[in-house]
């Protein structure tokens, strides 16, 4: 297991990967791809946190400073395509490489996280969480499979891909 990088494509193609799991825009035509499900985002905080009991809005969501999730390493991206978009900006006080890793510090801390529906109803009890829906017009996404064409036919290869498949619709 590696943490996802920003061209899995490459990799997966140069023999460094087997499979990547991931959000992917536009592909290289040869790869293979599966979608396991899509998702919405949501907001989460900790239970107690100052902007529970308001009106969540925009000015509060980019007024808390923010924690990320970057698994590829590198802070930015959708969230903050959109808020740029409407003129807004946030602050990231933390990036994190992994999703529980961000969810644990966030039980801690008074940050805002952005993050997947699934994860945050999974998470927000056991975690003492509370979750609050975004104050801006995101779009849902999808998370897929990404294999080379040459491992199409490799039993082994197509029995993980279904575990994940099947992981997925569970």
């Amino acid at each position: 297991f590696v943490p996802n990088a920003p061209d899995d494509a490459s990799s997966l193609r140069e023999r460094g990967s087997d499979l990547a799991v991931g959000i992917y825009g536009d592909l290289p035509q040869e790869m293979r791809s599966r979608q396991l499900l899509t998702d919405r985002f949501v907001c989460v905080v900790r239970r107690g946190h100052p902007a529970l009991g308001k009106r969540f809005a925009l000015d509060q969501f980019v007024a808390y400073p923010h924690l990320q999730v970057a698994p590829r390493g590198k802070p930015g991206g959708y969230i903050d395509d959109v808020l740029r978009e409407r003129g807004r900006t946030r602050t990231v006080a933390r990036a994190v490489p992994y999703f529980l890793t961000a969810l644990q510090l966030l039980a801690q801390t008074d940050y805002v996280l952005t993050i997947s529906e699934r994860l945050a109803q999974r998470f927000a009890g056991p975690l003492a969480l509370e979750v609050l829906e975004v104050p801006l017009k995101l779009r849902p996404y999808a998370l897929s499979l990404l294999w080379h064409p040459r491992l199409d036919a490799d039993e082994a290869h197509a029995f993980l891909r279904e575990v994940f498949v099947r992981a997925a619709r569970e």
